[in-house]
């Protein structure tokens, strides 16, 4: 079926970045997909927090399926 995952995060001063990406997925099927993640021209460089959420498209943005993250991603 059809679903999405979400991308966010922050640095430790509040700065927040984004991305969202559907993909189609046939069941056992594995799949690696892009996000483009859009950070705002007034961030400040430094570490941000990132997490991914997983959602099926008709459950989009209340139904969460699937979540990950406290992964580091260093912005410059």
């Amino acid at each position: 079926g059809w679903y999405v995952v979400v991308v966010s995060g922050l640095n430790d001063k509040g700065d927040y970045i984004a991305g969202i990406s559907t993909f189609h997925l046939n069941a056992g099927e594995t799949l690696r997909v892009p996000v483009l993640i859009h950070i705002p021209q007034r961030n400040t460089a430094g570490t941000y927090k990132l997490f991914a959420g997983v959602y099926e498209l008709s459950g989009y943005p209340n139904d969460l399926i699937a979540w990950s993250g406290g992964v580091d991603c260093n912005v410059s």
